[in-house]
């Protein structure tokens, strides 16, 4: 997503391979808050916690808002 970030800003075409697979993409500035939130913890209900949206976006779907933003993917 960085790479796809970039290119976007610089108006560099980016090649890609595209994929259906779908993955919770997640910030890692996202997962600190998580982790700050569970060490001032008083107490933990769970022994294992999962930091995520819940939802599943494909790579392509990542990609396509990245093209309506001007992205440009090349073939070469």
């Amino acid at each position: 997503i960085h790479r796809l970030a970039r290119a976007t800003s610089e108006g560099s075409p980016v090649r890609i391979g595209r994929s259906k697979a779908g993955r919770d993409w997640v910030h890692g500035d996202d997962v600190g808050a998580a982790i700050v939130k569970l060490l001032a913890s008083e107490s933990l209900r769970h022994r294992i916690y999962n930091v995520g949206s819940g939802l599943a976006p494909t790579f392509d779907d990542i990609v396509n808002l990245f093209e309506k933003q001007g992205l440009v993917i090349t073939d070469d």
